[in-house]
């Protein structure tokens, strides 16, 4: 979250979207309390890491996407193993992968022939099918 003790740039929501999106903040208030200009608060919330941990999956699904010489166009299927609490990452996030990375389907089965991906505490298996 930002906080920004000067209510000038209020109304200016096409700006404050770009500022937020700069600084990777959800949220930005207005609070004349605060002491400095701006301030930050930089808590990470365990649904803000769970929503870092997948954006660094969808990245990594992007890079093989690019390696692979797919177009945004193309539609995949994906193959991920991983355990208990990766799948349940997958199944929380599965829409919105699906949408970003062009994926028709998501198999949560053992993997052979895959690539590893480590984001924090998860270890993933991926291949495209």
């Amino acid at each position: 979250k930002l906080k920004i003790k000067n209510d000038k740039l209020k109304k200016k929501d096409g700006l404050l979207e770009l500022v937020k999106d700069e600084l990777n903040v959800k949220e930005i208030v207005f609070d004349e309390n605060i002491e400095n200009e701006v301030e930050f608060d930089l808590k990470i919330t365990s649904e803000l890491q769970e929503e870092g941990d997948f954006r660094e999956f969808l990245r990594n699904v992007q890079i093989m996407r690019k390696e692979a010489d797919l177009q945004p166009q193309d539609i995949i299927n994906l193959a991920i193993e991983t355990n208990e609490a990766g799948q349940k990452l997958i199944k929380q996030f599965s829409e919105e992968l699906k949408k970003v990375a062009g994926i028709k389907e998501i198999q949560l089965v053992e993997v052979n022939e895959g690539k590893e991906i480590k984001i924090e505490d998860f270890i993933f298996k991926i291949k495209i099918v």
